[in-house]
């Protein structure tokens, strides 16, 4: 895990110029500055719609009496991959763009072990009555609604 980390941090941001240069050799300088700032644009635009989607569908699951689990997921991966386009890089902007295939997101959540929410069985309900009875002190006379006792007398 700890190696994977130092993977992520040093050799992402290596890659990630690495494409820089081989994207601006192949293009041109200004072709790829208007990509990287049009993939920042479509990250923040995705990131406010999917907001507002986001809070749509949870609205109508809790409408429905289920649990929004499935719809906070995706709207998660979403979310992720919005913050992705907005970092500067083509290898973020794929990894984004792949998270935005709902088909491969399904494949994400099986693959971590996620199987969405669990549907719990009806419990079963058992109606009856009660009464309460109100123990008195030491000293106190009887109470007036005191039940009759199974061994004699009123209490």
């Amino acid at each position: 895990m700890r190696l994977l980390a130092i993977l992520l941090l040093i050799g992402l941001p290596l890659a990630e110029i690495a494409t820089f240069i081989q994207v601006g050799q192949w293009l041109g300088l200004g072709p790829t500055l208007a990509l990287v700032l049009l993939a920042g644009l479509a990250g923040i635009l995705l990131i406010r719609h999917q907001s507002l989607a986001t809070l749509g569908a949870v609205r109508a699951s809790l409408a429905r009496n289920q649990v929004p689990a499935a719809e906070l997921a995706d709207a998660a991966c979403v979310l992720i991959a919005g913050f992705l386009l907005i970092l500067p890089g083509f290898i973020s902007d794929i990894v984004a763009i792949l998270l935005l295939v709902r088909p491969l997101r399904r494949a994400i959540f099986r693959w971590i072990g996620w199987r969405g929410p669990v549907v719990r069985r009806k419990a079963t309900i058992i109606a009856g009555e009660y009464h309460e009875i109100v123990e008195p002190g030491p000293g106190d006379p009887p109470a007036g609604n005191a039940p009759v006792s199974r061994w004699g007398g009123a209490r």
